[in-house]
């Protein structure tokens, strides 16, 4: 019988009921339950696997079915009995038209029974545990290393590590075993060979081999980087990098001796990839080293490409007092006696005789120095937000920082040297300046001691910042001064 043909009632219901009953039976595996419709009272019984199939139908139900499908078809249909024969042709172009829509379930690309904390930049996974790794197993004969094991679970779920070619961009830095036996195998992460600063995986392992974590820092493949063509080569990037740090620091030239000792004969280049954490946008980077003296030990990283300098920091890990060059608002140079931990400078004093030597917590409780602290243009009420006055390099732009600071060393010094007084209290307390302080929301005309602390504001009508001059911070200290001195 040729396509054309004209089926009759009886084999076109037959052959869309079967159309019904397998397009049902799709429909009905791994579903989610659907808005009730004519014929959603169908009964279906479990599998093993905990998915759905059609129960037995009796002759009944099949005629049942088959004229609740007719209906489906013909919204026209009636009672009484058709005037003409419905064709297969006429039939497949009206499910062309109105389809009859099934549900999907929705297939997650993450391995089940996983529990996965994600890098909320770039979404990669930055700890990894569950039952999953447990049961893993490589399709691989003989036996594997902690590294190959651990290669094995990520090539298998590339997407979920973001990664394209993990073989090739995972490098085996270090494996060890610890006291419990357990090993642990880091992983840099590298890109068309070159490293990518900062990012690695660790895969950790139990005793009998089986995986029981992962912890990373990393990102996704990068995409779009030029790697293989440089405008700034390492020599330029160097020059770069020694000029910019000349701006604030010395740089002194070592002996023989010193130079054996350190392991440094001058600044060094190296080709890195460098990954903005805010962007993501990844970089072709000069890592340049400069040791400027004895202590500190700078990190560059240059644009390889447009010679920007992307971030520096001193790499030296020091605590303690210091000191800066630095401009006030008067366009003076002046010495400031500042804090540095970790990396970090604040404008916190730790040179004068009341500093003491137990500091509990000495950035946000210092016990004995002079701190100046900034309230950015707000007032200073029971809402307002104090922020550290920092730098990452010990220069120092903000000129009314600069005059506070300066000006409360000097009345210091005034009140130690010629009265032997201890700071304000004569105990030795710390001194706090405020600066920025507004006045119900305007720029504030004034100064001022509360008890507890000098506030500074940037002035308004009548005067400029108020910080800038030396006999303001005198007046307001002897303020403090007579209240801990006259009844």
């Amino acid at each position: 019988m040729q396509c054309s043909a004209i089926f009759y009632r009886r084999p076109v219901r037959f052959l869309l009921l079967v159309l019904f009953s397998l397009l049902a039976s799709f429909a009905t595996i791994g579903a989610a339950p659907t808005t009730p419709s004519k014929f959603s009272k169908m009964k279906t019984r479990p599998l093993a696997s905990g998915k759905s199939q059609a129960a037995p139908l009796s002759k009944a139900r099949l005629v049942q079915m088959s004229r609740n499908l007719q209906k489906l078809i013909s919204p026209r249909h009636t009672a009484a009995k058709r005037s003409r024969s419905v064709t297969l042709q006429n039939a497949l172009q009206r499910l062309q038209k109105h389809p009859i829509v099934l549900p999907h379930p929705i297939q997650s690309t993450t391995p089940a029974r996983l529990k996965i904390y994600r890098n909320e930049h770039n979404e990669t996974p930055i700890f990894i545990s569950g039952e999953a790794l447990h049961t893993f197993r490589p399709k691989a004969s003989g036996a594997l290393s902690t590294a190959e094991i651990a290669l094995a679970f990520i090539e298998a779920n590339r997407t979920l590590f973001k990664l394209d070619h993990p073989a090739a961009e995972l490098k085996e830095v270090e494996a060890f075993q610890d006291f419990w036996g357990k090993q642990h195998v880091k992983f840099s992460q590298v890109y068309e060979g070159i490293p990518i600063w900062g990012h690695e995986i660790i895969a950790h392992l139990n005793p009998d081999g089986t995986l029981y974590g992962f912890n990373a820092r990393y990102a996704p493949t990068p995409r779009g980087l030029e790697v293989h063509h440089v405008k700034l080569d390492r020599q330029a990037a160097i020059q770069s990098a020694v000029a910019n740090l000349q701006k604030t620091t010395k740089v002194e030239t070592f002996s023989p001796a010193l130079q054996k000792v350190l392991h440094y004969t001058g600044p060094v280049a190296k080709k890195y990839i460098w990954i903005d954490v805010q962007t993501q946008k990844p970089h072709l980077v000069w890592h340049v080293q400069i040791r400027p003296n004895i202590r500190d030990n700078w990190t560059y990283f240059v644009d390889a490409q447009t010679g920007e300098i992307l971030e520096k920091y001193n790499a030296t890990q020091t605590e303690g007092p210091t000191t800066a060059n630095a401009v006030d608002l008067n366009g003076v140079t002046r010495t400031l006696n500042v804090y540095e931990k970790d990396g970090v400078f604040y404008m916190l004093d730790a040179s004068r005789p009341i500093w003491q030597a137990q500091q509990p917590d000495v950035l946000n409780d210092p016990k004995g120095g002079l701190w100046t602290i900034d309230v950015r243009g707000n007032d200073l009420n029971e809402k307002a937000q104090l922020f550290h006055v920092t730098s990452n390099d010990n220069t120092w732009n903000d000129k009314v920082s600069v005059s506070a600071h300066y000006n409360v060393g000097q009345v210091f010094e005034y009140y130690f040297n010629t009265f032997g007084r201890k700071a304000i209290d004569g105990k030795g307390s710390t001194i706090i300046s405020v600066i920025h302080v507004t006045d119900n929301g305007n720029p504030m005309d004034n100064a001022y001691w509360n008890g507890a602390l000098m506030a500074y504001g940037d002035g308004n009508t009548d005067f400029f910042p108020l910080a800038g001059a030396l006999d303001v911070a005198a007046h307001e200290m002897t303020h403090g001064v007579i209240q801990y001195t006259v009844n």
